[in-house]
Order: structure tokens, then sequence, then C-alpha cells
């Protein structure tokens, strides 16, 4: 009789795939390594943490069959993966990559160190483990059936390999724009000055993004009632920075709703590129 062959994947190799995956990711954030992280980043997020969660809970064999295993870490990685989003979203760090790819590395990390504990302790015969055969079936003898399908499968995965290089190689441009903001009290988009006293400047804090996918010297400049009251000149930004400060609002006469434009000009522009309009009242100091 034939012997099956087969590869086994014990718990502590899957926890050593699982923190290589982890770690080529985590280095892909500081070098630009786009293929890697294409390739790495899809089974990391739609997979993986599915995946390691799963096998903490069900960590026998008997429960569940491979492909049950496969369906379901999918399934429970989107969940996974949303309740993270969702919590990270109210945290100060917001949803950008960094934070995203430390929430899903935590998770997966921690399931899979709590997997591999728990089916460690338990006896060889009754933890899950993943064994991938290694025998062929012998395309002469398969039935057609059985060709047309792997035929399908095969086209399949070449057309989405091929997708995945042509995204990676060919990638879409975003859309470039720059992105002009003011910050009030507690810096939140609310709570601005309504009043100025005369000669008692207020503050407010000013932010520009630069999404223009290039290297900008911003101007900025403050008008209140019509008049130019504060210039910052340059704004030095490459494609991606932020700036963020505290500027002065200084009126230079009395009076009520008098409008207060912010306004940012790129070296090209004879017009405010982007601007933004706050309201004062302006009133006598000691008043």
């Amino acid at each position: 009789m034939e012997s099956k062959k087969v590869i086994v994947i014990t718990p502590r190799k899957e926890l050593i795939i699982v923190s290589s995956i982890v770690g080529l990711l985590a280095m892909s954030l500081i070098v630009p390594w786009n293929i890697p992280r294409a390739i790495l980043g899809i089974p990391f997020v739609l997979f993986l943490p599915g995946y390691a969660f799963l096998s903490a809970i069900f960590p026998g064999k008997g429960k569940l069959d491979l492909l049950e295993r496969l369906i379901i870490s999918a399934g429970f990685s989107l969940v996974i993966v949303s309740l993270l989003a969702f919590v990270i979203n109210y945290t100060p760090w917001g949803l950008r990559l960094e934070p995203l790819f430390i929430g899903y590395s935590l998770f997966t990390m921690g399931s899979s160190i709590t997997s591999y504990h728990i089916r460690k302790r338990m006896a060889e015969q009754e933890r899950f483990e993943i064994e991938i055969p290694l025998r062929v079936p012998m395309w002469k003898k398969a039935r057609r059936v059985e060709k047309v399908i792997s035929l399908v499968l095969a086209c399949s995965i070449v057309i989405a390999i091929g997708s995945i290089g042509f995204a990676i190689i060919n990638p879409k441009l975003g859309e470039k724009f720059t992105e002009l903001y003011v910050l009030g009290k507690d810096d939140k988009a609310s709570n601005y000055p309504v009043t100025i006293r005369l000669g008692e400047p207020a503050t407010v804090k000013v932010g520009v993004v630069n999404q223009e996918q290039r290297s900008i010297p911003y101007r900025l400049e403050i008008t209140i009632g019509g008049t130019p009251t504060f210039t910052k000149n340059p704004i030095s930004l490459e494609g991606g920075q932020r700036w963020e400060e505290p500027v002065p609002l200084i009126p230079v006469k009395l009076g009520k709703q008098q409008k207060v434009e912010i306004n940012i000009y790129r070296p090209e522009d004879t017009r405010p590129y982007q601007y933004l309009i706050l309201w004062v009242d302006v009133i006598e100091k000691g008043s």
C-alpha cells in the first residue's frame, strides 16, 4: 500500500509563520515594499485574525475539518477586523495605517500564542494540525469533471495573481488636494472665538495637510474685516506631510460680525487655493 505523504504544520510552526508575516509587514511600513505588503497583507487582514482566534477556541481535532476552518476563519476575520477598526476609530490615533496594523497584530499574535499554548498541552493525536498532502493525482486517470474543475481553479489563481501584480505595478493615483482646517478650544473643530477684545489677540490652531503628491511651499494669510493681520510664508510640506500650529487672530478695528478669512496659497496661485471663514465681534478692551 502506498504511504500517504503529507506536510504537517505543527502549532509551533504556525506561530513561527504568523510571527514572520507580522514581522515582514512591520518592516514594509518602514521600507516601501509594496509587493510583499500586498501579498502578505491580504491573508493578514482577511484570514489570520479569524484563524488564530478559531484555533484558540477550537484547538482539537474532530470539531471542525480543514475546509470548515478555512471558511469560518474568513468570516471571523471580517467581523474581527471590522470591530477592531470601530474601536480604533475612537482612540486618539484614529483610523490610520499604523494603529490599524498594531491593533490587528496584537490581536492576531495574542490569539496565536494562546492557541499554541493550549494545543501544546494536548495529546498529539487530539490537537488540530494542518496536514498538506504531497501526492498529486495522475492527470490521465482523473475524470473529465475533475480536469475541468482543476483547469478553472488554475486559471482563477493565475488571473487573481495577475490582477494583484498589475495593481501593484500600475497603482491608481489618488485625488490630489490640500486639506485646510481650523481647531478651536480643546483642539476640536468647534468652540471658535466669537468675541475678541481690541488689543487682546485670540488664538486658533490652523492645520494644513499636503495631499498633492509633490512638495509645496504654502503661504498662509489671515485677514480680519478685509485687513491682512497675519502671514506665515513658507510652510514647506512634502507629499503626505502635515503642519499644525497656533496662530493669532489680531483685529485692528471695532465692529460686529467681522469676517475672518484663513487663506492658503500655492506658489502658482493668485487667489486663495483653500480658505475657511469665521465671524467674530470685536469689542473695546475692558468692556
